[in-house]
């Protein structure tokens, strides 16, 4: 009867319905692996090896697949709609031959069997709204979903974008520190260069007037001279020594200011993501 093709499992959970939905998800179990080893390769975007462009390349590449998801959703569904209003079109036409068959048969009357395709008529109404409900709150639940991992996606991006940002800051910080002490020992060099040359030119004019004294006399006057000279030397060397000391003090300074701007980077890292502290343990 009517009744009975309604109420079998072909009609109620359609076969055809059932493929849909298992090709569906199919098609979405290797699209969300695929997703999840991209979000797992965000692990490895680490600086100084990786850049901003390659953290944006990620994110490129992220909202690629969540769009390939979202299309094999929205395919999936206008796919079961699509069985589902073949399943209603066999009904109403199932309910048109009941109908023919007991006008032909002379079973009833006119007005009854109005009244029974009346009834059957409601009967595919309420399982096309039946279908309806569960494609729509189908169709309602991935749009949902999409909006939520969307917004999950931009968070993380958002969250690892401003943790390159604090590598930047680290990075210009240990340039800057760089930059600072390189500045000191080519000035060190420069200095010690420059009081060598002067040095050495007083020498070679001392030597050079001591060579042309004709008389005792003269020759007095030019050692007191190369001791005035010599005087001065020794001042210029002492204070050569103290600027390497002090250099030097700088340079074995340097490995401990680069140790407290790793664990800033590291305290700065810990507080951004939430996490434990370690680097200090």
């Amino acid at each position: 009867s009517c009744r009975e093709f309604m109420a079998s499992e072909e009609i109620q959970n359609p076969p055809a319905v059932k493929t849909e939905m298992e090709n569906m998800i199919k098609e979405q179990i290797v699209l969300s692996e695929q997703r999840l080893r991209v979000l797992q390769y965000i692990g490895t975007l680490l600086p100084p090896t990786h850049t901003k462009s390659d953290i944006h390349e990620w994110y490129r590449t992220l909202e690629n697949l969540n769009k390939n998801i979202d299309t094999c959703n929205v395919e999936g569904v206008k796919k079961m709609r699509i069985q589902y209003e073949l399943v209603q079109g066999k009904c109403q036409e199932k309910v048109q031959m009941c109908k023919m068959a007991l006008l032909d048969m002379n079973i009833c009357a006119v007005e009854d069997a109005e009244v029974v395709h009346s009834n059957m008529l409601q009967m595919t109404e309420k399982l096309k709204c039946g279908f309806e409900g569960e494609v729509e709150h189908m169709d309602s639940d991935f749009k949902e979903m999409a909006k939520w991992h969307e917004k999950c996606c931009q968070g993380l991006y958002k969250c690892v974008q401003e943790a390159m940002d604090l590598w930047d800051v680290h990075q210009l910080q240990l340039s800057q520190q760089e930059d600072a002490l390189q500045k000191k020992i080519d000035e060190y060099r420069w200095e010690q260069d420059h009081i060598i040359e002067m040095m050495k030119g007083d020498l070679d004019t001392i030597l050079k007037k001591m060579q042309m004294a004709s008389c005792e006399e003269e020759l007095k006057e030019y050692l007191e001279i190369t001791l005035s000279t010599l005087d001065q030397i020794r001042t210029r060397y002492e204070f050569c020594i103290t600027l390497k000391q002090i250099v030097m003090d700088e340079v074995k300074a340097y490995p401990k200011a680069i140790l407290w701007q790793l664990i800033s980077y590291s305290i700065a890292i810990s507080q951004h993501f939430s996490g434990k502290e370690i680097f200090k343990q």
